[in-house]
């Protein structure tokens, strides 16, 4: 199956890029692939680290 892709909805996204952006500032950045694992490993972004969204959610994400 396909990753959703579909525009995020949230309250306030000021803490979300959009994909120029991270294409021209990847190499500064950590990016977290929070997916079930069978997802990441059928693909991710090149150089994201994945781990479980509740490893992060205690964080205020």
């Amino acid at each position: 199956s396909k990753p959703d892709t579909r525009p995020l909805q949230c309250q306030s996204c000021s803490t979300f890029v959009n994909c120029a952006w991270l294409a021209e500032n990847l190499q500064d950045v950590s990016l977290l692939c929070c997916r079930p694992r069978p997802d990441y490993l059928d693909g991710h972004i090149p150089g994201a680290v994945h781990c479980s969204w509740q490893e992060v959610s205690g964080g205020g994400l």
